[in-house]
């Protein structure tokens, strides 16, 4: 089968390998390894929900779903069903199965957001009493326990007490008698006591001999004084087997009982696990989740940064080299996709990467790719990638792909075009199938089916439709003959019980149906293997008189000649949701034949599928592009410095093959390499520079690109920023005019107690001038108190105050209005209630001015200040250090520009990128560079990173 086929050419078996090792139980290792993508997208869905909340739960619990417990105890239920007795080891397994989801159940009820998950479990059923009535029957090491019963536990202490009868016996034999033994020691052969007696010696122990050394010096002899007591230890270990397994097969019988519901816990644990091994593998592989769209509503795919999942493992498990993501971007009227470019450049992992991750969104899994995840969800994913060459089979590397592009279109083709015409039935049970219209290439019309007590079935016959509207089943709707009759026989050889006339029900005899051969002879076996001499009674004439049957009542509507038109059998008439991946389509023949039949089937695939991807390096296909819009271009990135691919995937530019310069650099002579770019001509040459030119135009286009997003997020940033700090200092100075109307308050309460105290004083005593001097200096303590003395500021540049300004008073803290002008040096202003006379020198504007007569006299012109500059040695914090590795260069770069505006006043950055390829290193010296707050930087000294930390000094 062609889809089989596509999974093991994706190497999907591969990525469920890798899948299984997420899962927690042996059942959802073994469903991750068989995964098989879903046949409905509502599967799809419902897959994609599960696992989205399972990542949820992994991402923001510290261990996510726990599957402690659970076992597969999928045989020793169906053992129990068939009246077997489960060991038990089974039953404990049983147990502890019904114990680890009920766990699981009641964690998944305990969380939110979890609506799909919890309907999932809802309707689990864990047996609580049958689990607890196993754990006391059974103990740990999986034997019946002494509890299980009265009478087992009777049996056992019999038999405790004939043991310890049999080793006191013994050991009295041993200490009498040990010189005829070879060892002194009590041990056993099968189930009886024996001693180990020299044979010279045998007749000093008389007893039972069960037993003779390889040498035959020794023999195991069970004395007569314990053979009854042996006797009586077996009989009693035969009534424990009989008791134990009783218990068993009582506790298999429970376990038998309630099958279907430990079934279902089964599949729902499965179900579980599954769903958590794919969170926790797209958490792994840092996918996203898919979304999928609809094409005919104008949505593109989108698909950033894809990253081929088997190469991720290759490189995090197997030190394999760095994976190179490429880009997707396919506008919604796009139905064929040409990837050209060098050989060994990409273009068939490219295929594998798109194909696996439409095969990963529609199985239910994350997608390795950046946010958006975009694609539609295709139907059926089918490829022709690799050599299907074959000697055994005779063929060749052109006939492979041919036979596997035919099953594509007829995977593609066969499924969508069969339609159920009618059915009609006949007294209940037997059923008159109208027919069916099959398009599979050969496009043939099945007239009917009746259906007799539903187990034998008559083909009436098969009509061939061969792209005439005429070829309808019992003529046209003219009433006129079909031209070719069933099984392709000419008009002159049509059988008589063909004609309308003869499908009367009276000539439904079975020696008129046409399932004999062409003569019309009766086969020997009717169907279903029935002789020909047992024809069943209900198939007689009077059985099949319905009037229904007639001629003129099988002419449905759906059979008239317009829904039968060619055109319309050839193709459907929209393209249907297939995804069909071609490698070196038309390779393996003559480029020119190679080239028409590669056009000729994209086209034809642009009409059919919703979409194609196709590698090739036949220049037409190039040019499809521009004869028809559903097709698009792409290419892999070849770097003509290194003259090796960079495998960059390129849209909208055709790629070029580089032949030539691939073979200098793999060594081949250039002399030849020379001789063949003489023979290939300027054309090709000039055709190569334009693609080149093109390619260079785009990679600087998306450099500029890449430094504009790059401002953009800077600007952004800073915006973000300003606007921070813009907030805290409004909040800043609301916080700082309520903290100081406060205290004016406070100190005017405060001085007004005071000074009232000083006037109770001066009325309480003696008026004389003592004390008023002494009101008065305390007066004058309070002023300085409340007023205290502001250094003069640096002047500003100075003003004229006039009558009506506000100034603003620097020792009050206060904002004033100027009632009179200056006179001798001091201004009358008003602030609030209060007026008062200030100081010229006290006052300045608002903006921080001084007066202007204040600046001639008293300013004096301050020197020069050397310009600030930091400590010589600057100290390592966690303020100004930061730690990007791990990151990628475009979120680096985030990262560092905030941490710069940050460590602004430290006035140095210490960056940790670590050493690794170099790579992000790199990118940051690059990004330091050109940014406007760095005036230098160099790597760290060794004894503070090395290579691995770069130390940024700022402006």
């Amino acid at each position: 089968m062609i889809q089989s086929e596509t999974l093991e050419l994706l190497e999907w078996s591969r990525l469920c390998q890798h899948l299984a090792t997420f899962a927690a139980t042996k059942l959802g290792a073994f469903a991750a390894r068989y995964l098989h993508p879903p046949a409905t997208q509502r599967e799809s869905l419902d897959l994609l929900a599960q696992t989205k909340e399972a990542y949820q739960l992994e991402t923001s619990l510290d261990t996510g779903l726990t599957f402690d417990g659970i076992q597969d105890i999928g045989e020793s239920l169906d053992r129990a069903e068939l009246q077997g007795i489960l060991s038990g080891e089974e039953l404990l397994a049983i147990a502890t199965t019904l114990a680890g989801v009920r766990r699981l159940r009641r964690f998944i009820e305990d969380q939110e957001d979890v609506e799909i998950l919890k309907e999932l479990v809802a309707d689990s059923r864990t047996y609580p009493e049958l689990e607890q009535e196993i754990h006391r029957c059974i103990d740990d090491r999986g034997d019946v326990a002494d509890r299980a019963t009265p009478k087992l536990a009777g049996i056992r202490t019999q038999m405790k007490s004939l043991r310890d009868r049999i080793y006191e016996i013994l050991q009295g034999i041993v200490q009498r008698k040990g010189g005829a033994l070879q060892q002194q020691l009590i041990t056993q052969r099968g189930d009886r006591f024996v001693l180990p007696v020299k044979a010279p010696q045998k007749d000093a122990i008389p007893g039972i001999v069960h037993d003779t050394s390889s040498t035959g010096a020794t023999l195991y002899v069970e004395p007569k004084a314990i053979v009854s007591l042996g006797n009586q230890l077996r009989t009693q270990r035969r009534q424990e087997q009989v008791e134990a397994e009783a218990v068993r097969r009582a506790l298999t019988e429970q376990v038998a009982a309630v099958k279907p519901d430990l079934e279902r816990l089964l599949v729902v644990a499965t179900t579980l696990d599954l769903a958590t091994a794919k969170a926790r593998y797209s958490l792994w592989l840092e996918a996203n989740p898919p979304r999928f769209i609809d094409r005919n509503q104008n949505e593109s795919i989108t698909l950033r940064q894809l990253r081929h999942p088997l190469l991720v493992w290759q490189q995090k498990h197997e030190q394999g080299t760095s994976v190179v993501p490429i880009d997707v971007q396919i506008q919604s009227y796009i139905r064929v996709v040409a990837i050209t470019g060098p050989n060994t450049g990409g273009k068939t992992v490219t295929l594998k990467t798109f194909g696996l991750a439409a095969l990963m969104a529609k199985a239910g899994l994350f997608v390795p790719a950046r946010e958006p995840v975009e694609l539609p969800w295709f139907e059926q994913i089918l490829a022709d990638i690799g050599d299907e060459q074959s000697i055994e089979q005779s063929l060749s590397t052109f006939s492979g792909h041919i036979r596997r592009i035919s099953r594509i279109i007829e995977a593609i083709t066969t499924p969508k075009e069969e339609f159920q015409v009618g059915r009609l039935s006949v007294e209940g049970s037997q059923e008159f199938q109208v027919g069916r219209l099959s398009v599979e290439g050969s496009q043939e019309f099945q007239v009917g089916r009746l259906s007799v007590e539903g187990s034998q079935e008559f083909q009436v016959g098969r009509l061939s439709v061969e792209g005439s509207q005429d070829n309808l089943p019992f003529g046209n709707a003219k009433g006129e003959q079909p031209d070719n009759l069933p099984d392709g026989n000419p008009k002159d050889e049509q059988p008589d019980n063909l004609q309308p006339d003869n499908l009367q029900p009276d000539n439904l005899q079975p020696d008129n149906l046409p399932f004999g051969n062409a003569k019309g002879e009766q086969p020997d076996n009717l169907p279903d293997g029935n002789p020909k001499d047992e024809q069943p009674d209900n198939l007689q004439p009077d059985n099949l008189q319905p009037d229904n049957l007639q001629p003129d009542n099988l002419q449905p509507d759906n059979l008239q000649p317009d829904n039968l038109q060619p055109d319309n059998l050839k193709q459907p008439s929209t393209p249907n949701s297939s995804l069909v991946l071609l490698d070196e389509v038309g390779a393996g023949t003559d480029p020119a034949e190679g080239s028409a039949l590669a056009i000729a089937l994209l086209k034809y695939l642009a009409n059919t599928t919703q979409l194609t991807i196709a590698t090739t390096h036949y220049g037409e296909l190039k040019a499809l592009k521009y004869q028809d819009e559903r097709f698009e271009n792409a290419s892999v990135e070849f770097d003509d410095q290194t003259l090796s691919p960079t495998y960059r995937l390129l849209w909208g530019i055709p790629g070029r093959s580089n032949a030539l310069s691939i073979a200098r650099r793999l060594g081949l002579n250039p002399s030849v390499v020379d001789h063949a770019q003489t023979l290939l001509g300027g054309a090709s040459e000039d055709v190569n520079e334009v693609i080149a030119g093109l390619e260079a135009q785009r990679r600087t286009q998306e450099t500029k690109a890449q430094q504009a997003n790059q401002l953009l997020q800077q600007a952004e940033s800073l915006h973000q920023e300003l606007s921070e700090r813009a907030k805290l200092l409004q909040e800043r100075e609301r916080e700082l005019k309520l903290s100081q109307e406060r205290s004016v308050q406070d100190a005017i309460a405060q001085a007004k107690k005071e000074i009232a105290q000083v006037i109770r004083q001066l009325q309480q005593g003696s008026q004389t001038a003592q004390n008023a001097q002494k009101a008065t200096n305390a007066l004058k303590d309070i002023a300085q108190r409340q007023i205290p003395a502001a250094p003069p500021p640096k002047p500003k540049p100075g003003f004229r105050p006039k009558v009506g300004d506000r100034i603003r008073i620097p020792r009050l803290n206060q904002t004033a209005e100027i009632l009179s002008a200056a006179d001798n040096g001091e201004l009358t202003v008003r602030f609030g209630l209060m007026k008062m006379t200030v100081a010229l020198a006290d006052v300045e504007s608002l903006d921080g001015q001084k007066p202007e007569n204040v600046l001639k006299t008293t300013s004096k012109p301050a020197p020069t200040s050397a310009p600030v500059s930091r400590p010589a040695t600057a100290v390592r914090t966690s303020k100004n250090t930061i730690d990007i590795r791990g990151s990628r260069v475009a979120n680096a770069e985030i990262d560092i520009d905030q941490a710069i505006s940050k460590a602004i006043d430290f006035g140095v950055l210490w960056i940790i990128h670590g050493k690794g390829t170099g790579r992000l290193r790199q990118g940051v010296h690059a990004f330091l560079e050109r940014h406007p707050l760095v005036e230098r930087f160099k790597l760290a000294e060794q004894s503070e990173g090395g290579t691995g930390v770069t130390v940024a000094y700022l402006k």
